[in-house]
């Protein structure tokens, strides 16, 4: 579990966040939405150590991320992985390199253990026999699955993903939030999902925050979305032509 606390974050003189305190629990899709310019994205990266708030706390499981020692930052981020906007794979290392590369920074396993280790990642994203191929002979979804691979590799218990669908189509996109919930539910990870998108909300959205002007404007379910009853929420989601639909029948 990672619990936010009384979280404030500026730049110069103009505050991004207010007083944010939020609770992203394990085993569930934890989705964090809201326009652009509202916050998520400052408070996806002081979740993930990129920024340091002004105030509050960040808990991961009770340890305290904000101003921790550097040993403690280390067993943090150990714990934790990334799934990137872009995928983030090292385009100079083939498919099995890039997905060994955390457990060569985080184990001391043995070079046969972390091929194994590998396959098995990405029999879980189904993909096999592609361990040799390069970054450049995959396509967007088969990239992104090797990122997420590459994230599960080393057992996380936080698991993060900015915008995992951007740049997919509908299709390809519906199948990686399927593999994210699975593989949440499977490994009991705590998922924190920074999403634009209205269809991956209202499929795999097991706890939604919504950000409106560095507040916490809004939290509930994929069932409860659109029965909100904030003004500020119904506004962005008529901005999706699929859930202003939902939302003029409700």
């Amino acid at each position: 579990m990672i619990e936010v606390k009384h979280v404030n974050k500026s730049f110069d003189d103009k505050q991004v966040l207010f007083d944010i305190s939020v609770l992203f629990h394990e085993s569930i899709n934890n989705l964090i939405i809201g326009q652009s310019g509202s916050g998520k994205t400052v408070l996806m990266k002081c979740l993930l150590g990129l920024l340091t708030p002004d105030s509050g706390q960040i808990l991961f499981d009770e340890r305290n991320f904000v101003g921790a020692s550097q040993s403690m930052l280390h067993e943090v981020r150990k714990d934790a992985s990334t799934v990137f906007q872009n995928s983030a794979l090292f385009d100079s290392m083939s498919v099995l390199q890039n997905v060994i590369f955390p457990l060569d920074m985080f184990t001391n396993q043995s070079y046969a253990e972390k091929v194994e280790r590998a396959v098995d990642c990405l029999k879980q994203v189904g993909l096999e026999n592609v361990e040799k191929k390069m970054p450049a002979e995959l396509s967007g979804g088969m990239r992104k699955r090797v990122a997420i691979a590459r994230a599960i590799a080393n057992r996380p218990k936080y698991f993060f993903c900015d915008e995992p669908n951007s740049g997919l189509d509908p299709y390809t996109s519906s199948l990686i939030d399927d593999l994210i919930a699975e593989l949440t539910y499977r490994h009991k990870m705590t998922t924190v999902v920074n999403t634009h998108d209205m269809n991956s909300v209202l499929k795999m959205g097991d706890r939604i925050t919504f950000v409106h002007k560095g507040h916490i404007a809004w939290q509930g379910t994929s069932k409860e979305i659109l029965y909100s009853g904030c003004d500020e929420l119904v506004e962005f989601l008529e901005s999706s032509e699929l859930t202003k639909r939902l939302v003029g029948r409700v």
